[in-house]
């Protein structure tokens, strides 16, 4: 021991140097001197541990000039294929491995405590060890807090790895920080007796602990070289650049919910686990530990390079899956299978379904994809055979006639004129996606047949990852940093959003802070520097989870390939979509739809109903009744038609027949949208622009949708018989648009195109024509942009915005008509402007989005009457013959602007004759304007100070109401707002943007070709009616079959059997709908039984000619309370049911439940028995419910009454009430062909006025400024505190017989006096009770009792269906005080409106 000692004073004090040479070693050209390969390294695959993506680290290592680099991420292995395709393009050698979790037995794997241990792949032997020891890892029995391996575990599978001693937190070094140096020693020798390719590694650590740690592990290395024990140096990175190392920080903040300035919040002892260069690295061993030699570090840097140059890795690729049938009767098998479908179509004899389905077979064995086509027909025949829906296709498999007649799609691509070339192309090398659905309460099924079928070590889920996103990543550093919520929310919507196409598309931050056109985010920026790290952020990946239907099938085990990680019961691989492909994995999609499942089930109930099956794949989809329903816009429950796009463009398309279903299906899909195909289409279908085709040759295939592109397979057609392009480049452009690649990648093809179509003929505007038809399919419309100086014109302006504001002003506003919106984002809406109605009108429309698209080339325009307008040459302006482009006008044509509303600029004068307003003019000539304003201004002086003319009321915003419009005679009236509103609308009077304005039409006598400007898009927030007016101009802002099928089943259930659709969809449908749900099923005079302890079922079922509730629909009864319940019926008494019950008791709260809702009421015994005495005893007590109770618990059966019990009462007080509240259901408009059956809307609805309602409140909702802000909980002292205008706004839910709403009290309403005058008692701000008249905030959230029923008068939403009350009334209280006085209660007149 005396010796070693001196030896080990003498290697510190650096005499002691060994003469073991290290012979020049190269690696490609480069000396091993001048070499150094990290070996030790965290990525983002580290999950919030590690920054860089593989490109950001191996571009660092290749200008470091190394010649290799490896990958050790934590735990998992999701890296290893991008690392290594990656690492070969860029020239340098991938060295793959993982830092595994390790304890020494199975015994501590449910122990907290762990070790870390790096592990590397040598060869392809190796890299399949590594992959099952992550795989083990992952296991349930493995699994605790962090995947765990054994140190027995790691010694079995050592073959072809190379295992380093790991960081600080190896099981060595936990020794050494506790002094246990025999231990570590004993450790050491036996990882390096049990493993062939052992390495100590060596750190440069520079704080104290660490350092004393390695300063003996050094020691202990200079003890034990000579017995063979190597060593490496590695520095553990966690990041690729110095500068990144707050941006580490950053993440581990993000990860533990920590704040910085918090001051135990977690971060590294050290900031340098940088990439760094050899030289750096032993620099820093040096300074770390100045007392040793420095050429033993030298050596170490050495062995990383030794290490990296054994390593003989390949990546291993997946064979071709092969199923299970011999391979000479696998084509005759097909063969055979599409001659029975021909058969079973009556299509056996038809040429043209033998010769297209001879081509297709022909083309998939060449393809040599017969076995992938057997896999997917035994999938889905076998999901077929054992009663799993299956949906009739999806996607491009559609076109496939013999996917038709394997009866792997259900769709006949023959009649719609589908491509098989959409599907399979002769250049293809990659499988064919066949995406298949399955109702999805049995998708698990169809994984365990096909687990139990291949193997289940062969199949597997795929993974996702997610990255930090623009928006998300500013959320997280702003919460780390402590930024204001309002300022993190400010520069969330000032993000430049990229389309998919655009390479910028997953780095955005980096644009809106550093884009010199708009300042302000660069502003917020300087006030919060560290917002800056947000852009580091993005692009990096967060966390993985599992794809929502990506599954692979392999020919060997998983672990060849791949890692296999066990998250949440579910076999996960640790290759990413892609990659799993790209290494010839077999992926499948198997897609889990709810609306197959609600199918399914109806069709059972109709089988048990009727006894007779019916097969929904061979339903004729002719039937008039079925295309009736949509019509009449009964939605509720309809596949794809329950969105308000679609729902806007079904309204004015009327679907009668298959195809124009299909159409609806199509049109309303952001491309045709956005890029005005939708609008276009509705308007030559009604005939109200002409049909035009770009070129006479497109005729043929765009007759059907009037010469417009709106499917694929148009796209696809156009390049091929116009261009004359390859089906390899067709078939590019097809996953251009499938992926929305954007017009970047889209246009690369242009060329191409060009010299087809000029052999066709064609000149360059003819190409032009027909490419921008093209483009307009897709996401690309967005291009189509104004310049910074156009004038767009606000319809609703206020006190703080202006009534022409220019495009750039809007973009800077982000939407909104004032900078205002900045300071209360969510008290304001985006700006309304005018736009072009469905019925050729002009009337406002709310702006959605303003995009800024760079600099463009431009073309002015002017017109005979003066406008003008600089617009980019593709953007579609309305011409007298439809839309079309600038670039298709030509001088003399004529052009469609707005000449009636908000046109021309007055001047009015006031009494004295001075300019007192300038504005715009909505309608009459100035002359008229003025006289007017004498005379009213002459009749309110003689007025001034009298009460109304109608209700003798004084308001101090009295008005003059004009019987006749004859200046200076007039018949003039003095009337209060509400009153003068009310004669307003007697005559029959609606607002001016109600009415609309007519079109104008001008000459274009000027269009010039300008350089590039500035440019932006504005997006509107009615999708069917994407135009905007500008500079007083009209701007305009695959195929469906497959899923058009599944709409069409559910609304052919709907029409002919309902009650099994409803009973179905409610039992399914998420909770937030089936309210809506039943309420319509109500409306089609159908019954609904309440729960019954003997004869309900799990959910909604069909009893008799109604549908009862299930036992799990009540409140606070889950699945698992449910189930018992079912199991022990029938019962034949509440004792009874207790006695079964006893061994798993259902908790006393769920059975009170049932027992208020009276679902013991019909049982055969009384559950009641006589005591002594001759008394009854009941069993049990049941509850009387109020009816709100009974909303919160069971809202599915409540009889409201609200109607019959109130309306009666409110006529007896006309004065009080001159107009009766509306149902809530009359705030659905429903626009059907025929008006005796549309729906009643209230007038003031439609003219955008207050209407009165009248209902229930529940659920009741506060919300305050510091809630909203996410900063503690609510502020619920109602009395006084809210007052202080801490609150931001309260809902609450409002029902009626007919329907529910949200309404909404705005913080302003909160704190209003109730108009009843209403007095309570409260506490003021120091806790003091006091006698008070109670605002609005209070009568909801303290006053109100249960069963109470209110009158709500305000405003619905624009947009969201939802209620803005603006004065609220109180039934009970007017009652109240009605049988007290004899008299209706007085009704104070505030700023609010009067009750009309």
């Amino acid at each position: 021991m005396i010796l070693v000692s001196v030896k080990l004073s003498l290697f510190r004090a650096g005499l002691l140097v060994s003469n073991i040479s290290c012979p020049e070693w190269r690696l490609g050209s480069t000396k091993m001197k001048d070499n150094f390969v990290h070996l030790h390294l965290h990525s983002t695959y580290s999950f919030t541990d590690g920054y860089g993506l593989p490109e950001q680290y191996i571009s660092r290592a290749v200008e470091l000039g190394q010649p290799g680099i490896g990958v050790t991420d934590h735990g998992n292995v999701s890296a290893h294929y991008k690392w290594y395709k990656q690492s070969i393009k860029a020239g340098l050698k991938p060295i793959l491995g993982c830092e595994m979790y390790i304890v020494e037995n199975n015994k501590d794997i449910r122990e907290r405590e762990y070790n870390h241990i790096t592990v590397l792949v040598k060869n392809n032997i190796g890299y399949r060890n590594l992959m099952k020891l992550v795989t083990t890892s992952w296991q349930e029995d493995h699994f605790y807090y962090k995947p765990r391996i054994t140190y027995q575990e790691l010694f079995d599978h050592q073959e072809g790895l190379i295992v380093l001693s790991g960081c600080l937190s190896s099981p060595i070094m936990e020794h050494l920080k506790e002094n246990r140096m025999k231990e570590a020693k004993e450790l050491i020798q036996m990882f390096n007796e049990k493993i062939d390719n052992f390495y100590i590694e060596i750190q440069p650590i520079t704080f104290e602990a660490g350092i004393h740690a390695y300063e003996k592990l050094i020691d202990i290395y200079h003890e034990l070289k000579h017995y063979g024990i190597k060593w490496v140096a590695t520095n553990d990175c966690h990041y690729v650049l110095e500068e990144h190392q707050k941006v580490q920080e950053v993440l581990l903040c993000v990860q533990s919910r920590a704040k910085m300035s918090d001051p135990d919040h977690w971060k590294f002892d050290q900031d340098d686990f940088f990439l760094k260069s050899r030289q750096q690295m032993i620099d820093s061993l040096h300074k770390a530990f100045p007392y040793y030699d420095v050429s033993e570090f030298e050596k170490a840097c050495d062995n990383s390079v030794i290490i990296a140059d054994g390593v003989d890795f390949e990546f291993p690729n997946a064979t071709p899956i092969v199923f299970p049938m011999n391979k000479e009767d696998k084509f005759d098998f097909i063969k055979k299978e599409c001659d029975k479908g021909l058969e079973r179509i009556l299509r056996k004899d038809d040429t043209r379904y033998r010769e297209r389905v001879d081509y297709e077979l022909d083309l998939i064995k060449k393809k040599n994809f017969i076995d992938y086509f057997l896999v997917i027909h035994d999938l889905v025949n076998w999901a077929k055979n054992n009663g799993i829906l299956v949906g009739p296709a999806r996607g491009s498999a559609a076109g496939s006639l013999a996917c038709y007649l394997l009866r792997i799609t259900e769709v006949d691509p023959m009649p719609y004129d589908l491509l098989f070339e959409r599907f399979i192309d002769i250049n293809r090398e990659d499988l064919p996606d066949i995406d298949i659905d399955f109702e999805d309460s049995r998708r698990h099924e169809v994984k365990e047949y096909l687990a139990e079928k291949y193997g289940s070590d062969k199949v597997g889920n795929l993974p996702t990852f997610a990255e930090f996103k623009g928006k998300s990543a500013l959320h997280d550093v702003g919460f780390v940093f402590e930024v204001p919520f309002k300022m993190v929310e400010e520069i969330k919507s000032l993000v430049i959003e990229r389309s998919g196409g655009d390479s910028r598309a997953s780095f955005t931050l980096s644009d809106t802070f550093t884009n010199e056109e708009f300042p302000r985010p660069a502003e917020i920026l300087k006030q919060y520097p560290d917002m800056k790290y947000a852009i580091d952020l993005e692009g990096q990946y967060r966390q993985m989870g599992q794809h929502a239907a990506g599954v692979v099938i392999s020919n060997e085990p998983l672990t060849n390939f791949c890692a296999i990680y066990r998250v949440k019961g579910e076999q996960i691989i640790s290759l990413a979509y892609e990659d799993a492909s790209s290494i010839g994995l077999l992926k499948i999609d198997l897609l889990g739809l709810s609306t197959l499942s609600v199918v399914s089930k109806a069709l059972r109930l109709i089988e048990e109903e009727t006894k007779k099956k019916i097969d929904i794949y061979t339903l004729p989809l002719d039937d008039p009744k079925v295309y009736q329903g949509f019509i009449s816009q009964k939605m509720f429950g309809i596949f794809q038609f329950t969105g308000q796009a679609v729902n806007q463009v079904s309204r004015q398309i009327n679907p009668r027949d298959f195809n124009a279903l299909s159409a609806i299906s199509a049109l309303a899909r952001p491309g045709p949208l956005n890029g005005g195909v939708t609008t276009a289409y509705i308007l030559r279908r009604s005939k109200k622009e002409k049909v035009s085709y770009a070129h006479p040759v497109m005729k043929p295939y765009t007759e059907e949708t009037y010469g417009l592109v709106v499917y694929q397979e148009q796209v696809m057609k156009t390049m091929r018989e116009v261009g004359k392009m390859s089906w390899k480049d067709t078939a590019e452009i097809r996953k251009l648009i499938s992926r929305s690649q954007g017009v970047e990648k889209f246009n690369t093809f242009k060329e191409k195109f060009a010299i087809g179509a000029k052999e066709n003929g064609m000149n360059d505007k003819q190409i032009d024509d027909i490419w921008n038809a093209i483009c307009t399919f897709g996401s690309w419309a967005f291009n189509k942009c104004c310049t910074m100086n156009t004038e767009i014109v606000n319809t609703s302006p206020n006190q703080f915005s202006k009534k022409v504001l220019t495009v750039k002003e809007l973009y800077e506003n982000n939407g909104y008509a004032t900078p205002r919106w900045r300071e209360q984002p969510k008290a304001y809406k985006k700006m309304n402007t005018l736009s072009i109605d469905s019925d050729g009108m002009i009337r406002p429309g709310r702006v959605k989005d303003v995009f800024y698209k760079g600099k463009r080339e431009v073309v002015e325009i002017k017109t005979n009457n003066g406008k003008s307008i600089k617009i980019t040459p593709n953007h579609r302006m309305l011409s007298s013959n439809g839309f079309k482009e600038i670039q298709k006008f030509k001088i003399g044509d004529e052009i469609a602007t707005n000449g009636g509303y908000w046109n021309r600029e007055y001047k009015s004068t006031n009494k004295n004759g001075q300019s007192w307003r300038k504005g715009r003019m909505v309608a009459g000539p100035k002359d008229k304007l003025d006289g007017r304003r004498i005379e009213i201004n002459t009749f309110r002086k003689e007025k001034e100070g009298e009460s109304c003319e109608h209700c003798e009321y004084f308001n101090s915003r009295m008005e003059v109401h004009h019987v006749t419009r004859t200046p200076p005679n007039s018949i003039l009236e003095w009337l209060c707002p509400s009153c003068h509103k009310i004669a307003e609308y007697k005559k029959g009077r609606i607002k001016v943007w109600q009415k609309g304005f007519k079109i104008e039409w001008e000459k274009i006598v000027s269009l010039k070709f300008l350089e590039p400007e500035d440019v932006y898009d504005i997006e509107m927030e009615d999708s069917s009616r994407p135009t905007f007016i500008a500079n007083g101009f009209i701007s305009h802002n695959s195929h469906s079959v497959s899923y058009t099928i599944i709409s069409y089943w559910t609304m052919w259930l709907k029409v002919h059997h309902p009650m099994e659709f409803y009973s179905s969809i409610l039992s399914i449908a998420d909770p937030s709908k089936k309210k809506s749900i039943i309420k319509e099923y109500k409306r089609e005079g159908f019954k609904i039984f309440p729960v019954d302890i003997n004869r309900s079922k799990e959910s909604f079922a069909i009893d008799g000619d109604a549908i009862r509730i299930g036992v799990c629909d009540i409140g606070g009864i889950g699945p698992v309370y449910g189930s018992k319940i079912l199991t022990h019926q029938p019962y034949v008494s509440y004792g009874d049911y207790i006695a079964k019950n006893k061994k798993s008791p259902v908790p006393s709260s769920a059975t009170q439940k049932l027992v208020d809702l009276g679902a013991f009421d019909n049982l055969a015994e009384k559950s009641y028995e006589i005591n002594l005495f001759g008394e009854r005893i009941d069993e049990y007590k049941k509850n009387e419910l109020t009816l709100t109770d009974r909303v919160l618990i069971c809202p599915w059966d409540v009889e409201f009454g609200v109607e019959k019990k109130w309306i009666p009462f409110l006529k007896e007080f006309p004065t009080v009430f001159p107009k009766l509240p509306s149902p809530i259901s009359s705030f659905t408009p429903n626009e059907e062909e025929n008006p005796e059956e549309t729906k009643y809307v209230p007038e003031d609805a439609q003219n955008n006025e207050d209407v009165t309602i009248m209902g229930i409140v529940y659920d009741k909702n506060l919300k305050d400024y510091r809630e909203e802000a996410g900063k503690g909980k609510a502020v619920k002292d109602l009395a006084g505190k809210i007052r202080d205008g801490k609150c931001k706004y309260a809902n609450f839910v409002l029902e009626d017989e007919s329907d529910f709403i949200t309404v909404r009290l705005s913080n302003y309403a909160f704190v209003e006096p109730t108009c009843q005058q209403i007095k309570s008692v409260v506490e003021d701000d120091f806790g003091k009770e006091k006698q008070a008249i109670l605002n609005y905030g209070q009568l909801i959230f303290q006053e109100m009792k249960p069963d109470d029923v209110i009158v709500v008068r305000g405003k619905l939403g624009n947009g969201i269906r939802m209620f803005f009350a603006n004065k609220i009334l109180s039934l009970r209280h007017f009652k109240e005080y009605y049988e007290q006085n004899g008299k209706p209660q007085p009704i104070l007149r505030t700023r609010q409106r009067k009750f009309r």
